[in-house]
């Protein structure tokens, strides 16, 4: 197989894994939003385990988890680290003033 024709794979893989795992992820989360608005709508429990599919996510996207073949590329694909305290503090600003525009 050429190079070219490696490269355009990978890229059409990497594509259609990152729509099909982005689903799956929302598809929990509507569920989840659904279940919560319809038992309990006061209280707001679906964010918990949530944040447990979140982390679990990106545990396996960091290569922390899940098939051995694809570890060290899932883990060199993921290259994202912590933000500068500074960009940080903005970034966070910035959202709650999304939110509260929004509200």
């Amino acid at each position: 197989m050429s190079k070219n024709l490696r490269a355009v794979l990978e890229c059409v893989w990497t594509g259609l894994f990152a729509v099909v795992f982005t689903g799956l992820i929302s598809g929990i989360w509507a569920g989840l939003l659904i279940t919560n608005l319809k038992l309990t709508p006061a209280l707001h429990w679906a964010v918990v385990p949530m944040g447990l599919v979140l982390w679990a996510a990106w545990s396996f996207l960091g290569g922390q988890w899940g098939f051995s073949r694809s570890k060290a590329a899932r883990a060199a694909y993921l290259r994202a680290g912590p933000l500068p305290t500074p960009a940080m503090l903005w970034a966070i600003t910035a959202g709650l003033l999304g939110i509260v525009a929004l509200a």
